[in-house]
């Protein structure tokens, strides 16, 4: 049996980035075979979640790890405005699905850099204990009355106003 030795939100963190990339697979291959509907429905998943994930970023890991390592703001700073230009190219991906080479590109160059940038900093930020705890307000579940609960890796303070 395997034992990885990491905190739980850590491993979630790198969950996450493992199920992104697995999603602009699943895109990939639904244009190769000619499914652009489904190809569409796994695009519009892709944004939604990536949109969660790096704005959970933004407001309580960046924030969080800059307070720890102020040389990481230049990182950090980057990284937002790559969020930025995600958030672009997911939606035109959404629009045309054609492009998910382009935007897959440009999704793998983002995680490698969080992966390699931010990662090992927030590793050695923090003690195993407080690695738990901005966790645990970071998820969220959010009922509407035309939707099903969906939970999301946001804080309610920066939840976004339908």
């Amino acid at each position: 049996m395997l034992n990885v030795d990491l905190p739980g939100a850590v491993l979630g963190f790198v969950g996450v980035h493992l199920g992104l990339r697995s999603e602009v697979g699943a895109v990939e291959r639904a244009v190769d075979d000619g499914d652009l509907d489904a190809a569409r429905r796994r695009a519009c998943l892709l944004q939604r979640v990536l949109y969660n994930h790096h704005h959970a970023e933004d407001h309580v890991l960046f924030p969080a790890v800059r307070e720890r390592h102020p040389g990481a703001q230049t990182s950090t700073a980057e990284l937002e405005a790559q969020h930025v230009e995600l958030d672009r190219a997911l939606a035109e991906l959404a629009a045309d699905v054609t492009r998910i080479g382009t935007t897959g590109r440009l999704i793998e160059r983002h995680l490698v850099a969080e992966e390699q940038q931010v990662l090992p900093l927030w590793l050695a930020a923090f003690t195993a204990d407080e690695h738990e705890r901005p966790v645990q307000r970071l998820f969220v579940v959010k009922v509407a009355a035309t939707e099903r609960p969906t939970a999301t890796i946001l804080p309610p303070d920066v939840m976004p106003q339908e």
